[in-house]
């Protein structure tokens, strides 16, 4: 077994400890804000975590441009440069800090004023958000050298040990009542300042302090190529971050700080976690992408892409089918919110789950495509699909008044657009085959499972009751996948690429 195969089994085992770890921070944290706070209190402490995601854009790509080229350095085995590049990314990181750090005051008023908020002694908590997310800047260099080594377990390690810490001292807090606004942004912000400082230095064990003129030189010799990463690498994160945070934010600068934006927040955070999961060995596969480009070894990039997008379908199908047998009475026991709010939620999460299912091979291909000299398309591609549906949202919301609706329209919108428009012509032009090919690669032994479940749950549901013709759907959806594909021999025996 390759060492990328061992460190990609490591690295998946953390990721999934960290993303339960997380569940249990949302499942958790979520129903205690909606408590002491309700909907419409909650909204601002949504607000405010949404905004600080929006800061920390202000690292223009840095870290993830740094993994690219300290791959780069490694596969050349030049430690030297290897120090250089990290070294001029913290600097450069730490400047962008310190004048987040100097404006603070401002942005934090600016805050209060974009959402409506009167109350002013919210004032200095969101002042320690923002000069927390402002220090995390510079030491999420350390993310770039542990992902580079192959070494991202050690990252989800050290957040995992913080968050089941933070989850513990509020549990405590809550529990004597002691719990309050601002006593959770410090905690909360806190626990983040922490992570990155600890990563930080524990990368400091792989790189030693080089002279001035080699980061100059470096700098000299690189300016060009780590300013088109950045760039590439800025247009997709923001992309991203509006896709994640954008709707929610756009629906408090219209409404204001309204029961709307908790219930679509909420929506999306279920979603999001959900998605976690299944998506796992995204971040460690575009990282070997780039190490097998620079081999030219597309057959193995092909044969690594259709795998993991052939597994990732069939785990969010049965998520979905899970979702729809447990979801809306989980929501009711997890919020204890009115009937139609955990409905609106139960449905908004939902319909993502389902869109999101057909987009599946595009998350795929636009990080292997980020990482193999094809950033600058995809970025502009994410940008142009996300700006564009936000502006949809925006005159669904404002305009025809639909609210969380016009939301969910957008969403949806950004998903198919991505999986369907530009970006998947890119993708089958960098494995040489036609786009028609490329579906039939990815979709065939999914669609030969999916369609007779399908059939069957749509035939026992008028007979039974439609949850136990969902428990059906799974059992059978599973049985056709093992005796069609047995997963990892016959789908994978024969690659369209020579």
């Amino acid at each position: 077994m390759s060492l990328f195969w061992k460190n990609l089994k490591k690295n998946s085992f953390s990721k999934f400890i960290r993303n339960g770890v997380i569940l249990l921070q949302g499942v958790f944290l979520t129903p205690i804000v909606v408590d002491f706070l309700g909907l419409k209190g909650a909204s601002v402490w949504f607000l405010l975590t949404q905004f600080t995601a929006y800061l920390q854009l202000l690292e223009f790509g840095v870290p993830t441009a740094l993994t690219r080229m300290l791959s780069n350095s490694k596969f050349s085995n030049n430690d030297s440069t290897y120090s250089a590049y990290f070294f001029l990314c913290f600097a450069f990181l730490s400047i962008i800090a310190l004048l987040l750090c100097l404006f603070s005051t401002s942005i934090a008023s600016l805050f209060l004023d974009i959402f409506d908020i009167s109350d002013e002694s919210l004032l200095i908590p969101i002042l320690f958000a923002i000069i927390a997310t402002a220090l995390c800047l510079p030491f999420r260099c350390g993310l770039g050298v542990l992902m580079s080594k192959q070494l991202f377990f050690i990252h989800l390690w050290i957040e995992i040990l913080i968050i089941i810490s933070k989850i513990v001292i509020i549990a405590i807090l809550y529990s004597y009542e002691k719990l309050s606004f601002v006593n959770l942004v410090y905690i909360y912000y806190s626990s983040f300042f922490i992570i990155y400082l600890l990563q930080y230095i524990y990368a400091l064990r792989y790189v030693k302090f080089p002279s001035v003129f080699l980061i100059m030189s470096s700098l000299r010799h690189t300016y060009r190529k780590t300013f088109s990463l950045c760039a590439a690498v800025l247009l997709v994160t923001a992309s991203a971050t509006l896709l994640r945070q954008g709707s929610p934010f756009l629906l408090g600068i219209i409404e204001g700080s309204s029961e709307n934006i908790s219930v679509f927040t909420i929506s999306v955070l279920i979603f999001s976690i959900a998605t976690q999961f299944i998506t796992l060995p995204l971040g460690f596969v575009a990282p070997q992408a780039s190490v097998l480009y620079s081999e030219n070894n597309f057959s193995e990039i092909y044969k690594i892409f259709k795998k993991f997008t052939f597994v990732t379908l069939t785990a969010t199908t049965v998520l979905i089918a899970m979702y729809g047998i447990l979801g809306e009475y989980f929501i009711s026991l997890w919020i204890n919110q009115s009937q139609s709010s955990t409905y609106q939620i139960f449905k908004n999460s939902i319909i993502l789950m389902i869109v999101f299912t057909f987009t599946i091979h595009s998350l795929y291909a636009r990080s292997i495509l980020s990482f193999v000299n094809k950033h600058i398309s995809v970025a502009f591609i994410e940008i142009i699909i996300i700006s564009t549906s936000l502006l949809v949202a925006f005159m669904l919301v404002y305009y025809a008044g639909l609210s969380t609706n016009g939301m969910l329209i957008s969403l949806s919108l950004i998903y198919l657009l991505r999986a369907y428009g530009p970006l998947s012509y890119l993708i089958a032009d960098f494995f040489k085959i036609k786009k028609s090919r490329l579906y039939i690669e990815i979709y065939r032994n999914y669609l030969n499972a999916l369609i007779p479940a399908l059939l069957l749950f749509i035939i026992l549901s008028k007979f039974i009751y439609y949850k136990f013709s969902l428990v059906l759907f799974i059992i059978t959806f599973l049985s056709i996948i093992a005796l069609k594909s047995n997963f990892n021999t016959v789908l994978f025996k024969k690659d369209c690429i020579n």
